[in-house]
This record gives structure tokens, sequence and C-alpha cells, in this order.
């Protein structure tokens, strides 16, 4: 066995301890940062292949007047696209507890023959009758009454019109919608012979076009949009909007790449506290052979022969503890990649992990803690025979000198401090680092907490500015003082008070639009909507001043804070300035504008809605208070298009992201671990 060689070893043998520590701090940080690069690399490519499998549309046309010739004649004119009808009805569905929830009801031109936006039959048959329609299978999570989401049957009503039984033929899987469960919403497909047997009648008003050629460029897809939307106007169709989407970008892919990134740079920060830990072992063993680099060097060895086996050193511990961290993070990562792929309802086709993932473990492994070792070393190498072999080398041993001030200090204090003092300055250039990798992973364990603080302070601060617990969205307008008198009639009711709500949505400069979002007319004067906390300064005054909250922002980045654009409602356009952004829990995309400012430009809202407040309640007198509140109304001729349990939508948000955080610090912990090594 070569000299190195048999050095090392009895360097393993003879700091086992230390040596077991930093193999430890370095396993715990390669193992976080293998966990999130794989869950990373899985996520991502599995959120793209399940998006794009369903061939998502590249333009969405919202039209009036669509008919069968007009949607054959684009079908003529433009054979290098996949075209597909649809027509999206907002609707109500009843759940066992007596109130109701939203579902999107999704009228397909086919089920056989699907081209565009498609989604997969899990269980059961597509509808064959006017009475079944299937269930989107994440909507299954709003719906606690059912089991399987097929073989089942609930009841739905469009607003204004009677509710009907609907028998769920099957269960489908449609990736390219929004989760159910983070929205709030349901999902389900039927015939539009079906949408009429409900209440809804008319032919399908949305033309989802994919482009076979140039489906990644943008500018291209825009300028066909173009060509595609002058085809149906000059056809006799009125063309009300045209999205054009980011090409195959996921409806989430924007969140995942928050958290994942949020998860790798605490990833990151662990792997710099292992380092940290290999800083200090260097330090200490470097320290202790003096004398041997010494003779070493008056043997006549050569920098290499002295650098080869602490090099070797660091790469056996490196070695090791990647061997033993691959395993973990791979357990861990696609743990977690499937946790994360059934809250954004898609599946995980294929859990393999690509070769650079592994291949960054290993360098992280490997390469940080030899750079860690680098400068201890090159110490080492600079110190001459005679100061090795002399008094002259630092030792690693100086303590506090007897006539400095701390030690005069350790002889006034209680003798019980002195030996810990004493201690901690005895070497500082170990002491420091050690130090700063603990405190490194209390910065992250803290930093985790600071964010649930956080989410709290942003909910107490959504309740104090808006002050109501039910949204009471009605199917069209009715005499104020009827739906007053009929809701006081509830005893849990305390307040309640009226505003309008429209259907909008923002023009951008290259002249496309954006989704549609509820624009809200509520009085400054409101009293259960402190508009203190909202508008504020000269904005406040401005007649054409729009507030929009943090979803819609979040959906809809381009809107800045200052920027004046062109908000259409119901084929009314007009110039309107984002005058700010408020934070509202749970984030449910809308817009507020003074009622007398919206008048001024667009007419009379085309629905009120209620406030509704009655302080605090249980869960379970939150759900009979919505049941009343359905009951009353319906009792009285109201018509209810929607009624949100503000309180329960926000736990349910703190919830969900909850258990995000949790991840959090659970990495955080790993790396306060790796402190806890560093100061052993």
């Amino acid at each position: 066995m070569r000299t190195n060689m048999r050095k090392v070893i009895r360097d393993l043998q003879k700091y086992k301890g230390r040596t077991l520590l930093a193999f430890l701090a370095v396993m715990i940080g390669v193992m976080s940062v293998g966990f999130v690069l794989t869950a990373y690399a899985i996520l991502k490519r599995e959120m793209q292949s399940n998006f794009m499998e369903t061939n998502p549309a590249s333009i969405v046309i919202h039209t009036n007047d669509l008919n069968a010739e007009s949607a054959a004649l684009l079908r003529v004119a433009y054979p290098d696209t996949d075209i597909s009808l649809r027509k999206t009805v907002q609707a109500r569905v009843q759940r066992s507890n007596g109130t109701y929830g939203t579902i999107y009801l999704f009228a397909a031109e086919s089920f056989t023959e699907q081209s565009v936006d498609t989604f997969e039959l899990e269980e059961g048959v597509f509808p064959e009758n006017a009475d079944e329609m299937v269930l989107e299978r994440d909507s299954l999570k709003n719906l606690p009454q059912l089991s399987d989401g097929f073989g089942e049957t609930l009841t739905v009503q469009v607003p204004g019109q009677a509710p009907h039984v609907m028998e769920l033929s099957g269960r489908v899987h449609a990736p390219g919608l929004s989760p159910a469960s983070m929205e709030k919403y349901s999902y389900a497909f039927l015939s539009l012979d079906a949408l009429s047997a409900l209440g809804d009648t008319g032919w399908y008003d949305e033309i989802r076009i994919a482009a076979h050629t140039n489906r990644t460029d943008r500018d291209a897809i825009r300028i066909l949009a173009e060509k595609m939307e002058a085809t149906l106007i000059r056809s006799g169709c009125q063309v009300i909007r045209t999205d054009v989407p980011e090409p195959g970008k996921h409806p989430h892919a924007d969140q995942l790449d928050s958290l994942l990134f949020l998860l790798q740079a605490f990833s990151v920060i662990s792997v710099l506290a292992a380092g940290i830990v290999m800083i200090n072992l260097m330090q200490f063993i470097l320290s202790s052979q003096t004398r041997q680099i010494a003779i070493m060097k008056s043997l006549g060895a050569s920098a290499s022969d002295i650098v080869l086996p602490y090099v070797s050193y660091i790469l056996m511990i490196g070695a090791a503890a990647v061997l033993a961290a691959i395993p973990a993070a791979v357990l861990l990562g696609r743990a977690y990649a499937s946790f994360a792929a059934g809250i954004l309802n898609f599946d995980i086709l294929s859990d393999s992990i690509p070769p650079w993932v592994f291949a960054v473990q290993a360098a992280a492994g490997l390469v940080i803690p030899l750079l860690a070792a680098v400068p201890g070393i090159r110490k080492s190498l600079r110190i001459t025979v005679k100061e090795g072999l002399s008094d002259m080398a630092p030792s690693g041993r100086k303590g506090l000198k007897t006539g400095n001030a701390p030690y005069r200090l350790c002889f006034q204090i209680s003798t019980l401090l002195r030996m810990p003092l004493k201690n901690l300055s005895r070497n500082m250039k170990r002491t420091v680092p050690a130090v700063l990798a603990l405190a490194t992973g209390g910065i992250l364990f803290m930093t985790s907490q600071n964010i649930v603080s956080s989410l709290d302070a942003t909910v107490g601060e959504s309740m104090k500015t808006f002050r109501y617990q039910y949204d009471l969205r009605l199917a069209g307008r009715e005499d104020p003082e009827e739906i007053e008198s009929t809701l006081r009639q509830i005893p849990q009711v305390r307040d309640i008070e009226l505003y309008g709500t429209s259907q909008m949505f923002f023009s951008g400069s290259d002249g496309t639009g954006t989704s549609f979002y509820p624009i809200r007319t509520i009085s400054p004067e409101s009293r259960l909507v402190d508009f203190s906390r909202i508008m504020s300064g000269r904005a406040a005054a401005r007649a054409d001043a729009v507030y929009i909250n943090t979803a819609l922002h979040d959906n809809e980045p381009w809107l800045k804070v200052g920027t004046t654009v062109t908000m259409c409602v119901n084929g009314v356009t007009g110039e309107v300035y984002i005058a700010g952004i408020v934070r509202e829990v749970p984030p449910m995309p809308c817009a507020y504008i003074a009622p007398q400012n919206y008048e001024a430009v667009y007419g009379t809202p085309t629905r009120q809605n209620v406030f509704i407040a009655t302080g605090s309640l249980t869960a379970e007198e939150q759900s009979e208070t919505a049941a009343d509140i359905e009951k009353a109304c319906a009792a009285n001729g109201i018509t209810v298009s929607e009624n949100w349990n503000i309180s329960l939508l926000r736990k349910a948000f703190v919830e969900h992201l909850n258990v995000i955080i949790n991840f959090l610090a659970v990495v955080s912990v790993l790396a306060v671990a790796v402190g806890g090594l560093s100061i052993a």
C-alpha cells in the first residue's frame, strides 16, 4: 500500500469522530439538494408532458352568432390547424349538506374525436344521453358526497332554470384545466343537448385552435389569430375576444417554478453549511499536523506529495456521503413529486431521473468540500520547514492572553463562565465558521416560520379589510328592498350590503385580451369593505381608478400599478388607470371600481350581489347559515348564481399553503442539523 494511502487510512482512524460528523453534514447537504433536484426534474417534465398531451389551444376565440357554416368555413380556410368547438356555462351543484358550489359545464363538440384541449376517460363511458355528463377527477375533492365520480348523480342548476339530476356516466382527467381543488370550482363535460336540457340554449361560443406550425412562436400565432378573426367577421360572426396564451405553458407553471426555486435556495444553503463543517475539520487536522508537513518538506516531499493525502481524505468523505445521500434523495424527491402532482392534477407517467441530477449531487458532495479545504491546505503549504519545526508555527491552541480585556473580564465573572469563554476564544478561525453554520440553519428555519407568520398576517389584514363572511352573487338584478328584507329574516345575519358586478377583460397593446374577470362596483362608504385600506393617495380621486387584487395580478402580471389600460365590459371599452393592488384572501381574481365611475362609462352593472356579515360562527353553523340563505332566496324568487363562504375558503387556502410550507420547514431543519454537526 502506498505511503499516501496509509496516511489517509490512519487519519480516518485517528479522527473517526470528527470524520463521522463531517460525513453526516455533507450527506445531509447533498440529500437536500438531490431531493429538490429530483422533484424538480420529474415535475417539470411530467407537467409539461401531461399538458402537451392535451394538444393545448394556441388560440381561443370567443364569439356570438357562431354557426355550423362559419365553423366549417374556418376549417376549410385553415387546414394546418386543429379546430374544436366548445361552450362554457357556469352553473351550480348541490352538496350533501344543502349548500351549493360552483361547477363549470363544458359542452364538447365531440367526445370520441377530440382534437384540442383533450381530456381522457378514466372510468365509465362518455355521455350518451341528455341527462348524463362526465366529471373531472379533481372535482371530487370539492364534492365529498361522491366516492368514485361515476355511476352516481349530481343535482345541477343553471341559474334561473330548474335544477336537474344528472347522472355521472364516467370520470375524466383534464390536465389542461386549472386544478379544481385549488380554484374551488368543479368541472364537468357534457353534450350541447344536455346543456340545452338544463336550460341554457344556443350553439357553441368558443373556438379552440391548435396550430400545426410555429407552435412556440407567439407572434406568428397572433398573426394567425388576426386572420381567423377577419374570416369569422366576414362570415357574419361577432368576435367578442381572442386569447393567445403563452405557447406550451401550463396554467400553474409559474407557481410550481416559484415553489421549487424556494426549495432550491434552502437546499443550496444546506450544502454551503456542510462546506463550513469541512473548513473546520481541515483547519483542525492541518493545525495539528504542522510538524508532519515540515518533516515531509525536509525530506524532499513536493507540494503534490503533501496535498494528495488530504485531498484523498476529503474525496473519500465526499464520495461516501454522495453514495449514502442519493438513495434517500431519490426516495424523498419522488414522494414529493407525487404529492405536488396530486395538488396540480397531473399524472407522473414516469419517475425516471435524468443523469444530470446525479451529476449535480456528485459535484456538490465532492467539489464543495474540496473547495472548502483549499484555504487551509494553501496556508499549510506556505509554512517553511523552520517555522514548522519551531515554536513559531501556529498550533491552533492559542487562548486569551492574561493581560487582555476579555481575559480580565473573565476574572470578574463567575468561574463557571471563565472556561467556556476561554474555549470559545481559543481558535476563533474554527469557532466563527461553526457558529456561522449553525446560524445559517437557524436563519432558514426562522425564515420558514416567518412565511407562516406572514401568511397569518395577510389573512388577518384581509379580514380587517373585507368584513363579510358570505359573498352572495345573484343571477340578475333584483329589487334591493326585497333582497334586504329576505336576508334580514335569517337570525345569524348582522349586516348586508349590495354591490354590482359585471364580467370584464383587459385588452393588451397587442390587441389580444385577458380572460374574463369580475369587476365589482363598491361604494367608498362601504361598511363591509374598508376602502381606506384599499384606496390611497391621489389615485382614489381619479374617475378612472381601478384596483385589482393580487390573484388577478398573478394571472396578468403585465398589469402594472400606475399604467392606463383598456377595459372591456359587455362590448363597451374604456380607458382605466390601475391605481393599486389589493391583498385579498382567498385569492379569487377580481377588480374594484367606484359605482359612479363605472356607471359613467359602462352603464348599469349586469348583476346585483350581496356581502353578508354574520360574525364568528363555527364551521357547522356556517354551513347551516349558507343553507338558510339559499332557502330564503329560493322562497322569495331570488335567483342565486354563487354563494361563497369566505371564511371556509380562507381556512382551506391557509391549510393548503401550510402543507407546502411544512416542506420548507423540513429542509430548514436539515440545515439546522448541519449547523449542529458543525458545533459538534
